[in-house]
């Protein structure tokens, strides 16, 4: 759900919203995340939804920046079993 609060408490502590995926050919792809629930969501309607690219998904999150973003996916992935640090 897109919260605005959150989004600007974000913006105002240096930090950006990020959300990324495993890929079918199992790399990870880390995006950067503006408001829209429909980017991420795997239910129907959302552009995730019965997408044969996407492996998993991993919801929005706050980062410095992108190099942030990957190592917390990272670990992400690491801490559910996906890949193994």
């Amino acid at each position: 759900m897109f919260s605005f609060y959150g989004l600007m408490n974000s913006v105002i502590m240096n930090k950006r919203m990020f959300w990324s995926y495993v890929h079918s050919n199992q790399s990870l792809i880390v995006k950067p995340w503006f408001g829209d629930v429909r980017d991420y969501s795997t239910d129907p309607g959302g552009d995730c939804h019965n997408n044969d690219f996407v492996l998993k998904v991993i919801p929005p999150f706050e980062a410095e920046n992108r190099e942030e973003a990957i190592r917390i996916s990272e670990g992400v992935l690491i801490k559910e079993g996906w890949i193994y640090g």
